[in-house]
């Protein structure tokens, strides 16, 4: 089978730690529209909302230079088994 075979369903998801305004939020949904996506934003009150009723399984204390090397992968692969992260 040949990647070219296999259906995408298309969505983007964006999970950013700061918000965008309604123009730039805007700008990207309609750049992604160009090329036949649908742009999914998530932000802090996302994760405001969805942690009022997830309660973390995990705590990654890291080091601030650590973050993009050690502790983002660490995070991404705990939430990629549905384990909530904190």
């Amino acid at each position: 089978m040949s990647t070219k075979d296999i259906q995408a369903s298309r969505r983007i998801f964006v999970y950013s730690e700061t918000d965008f305004n309604a123009e730039e939020l805007k700008y990207l949904k309609n750049k992604a529209k160009e090329f036949g996506h649908d742009l999914q934003f998530r932000a802090e009150g996302f994760r405001k909302e969805k942690s009022m009723f997830e309660k973390p399984l995990a705590f990654i204390s890291h080091d601030s230079r650590d973050k993009a090397d050690v502790a983002q992968k660490i995070a991404t692969k705990l939430q990629s088994m549905l384990c909530p992260v904190w």
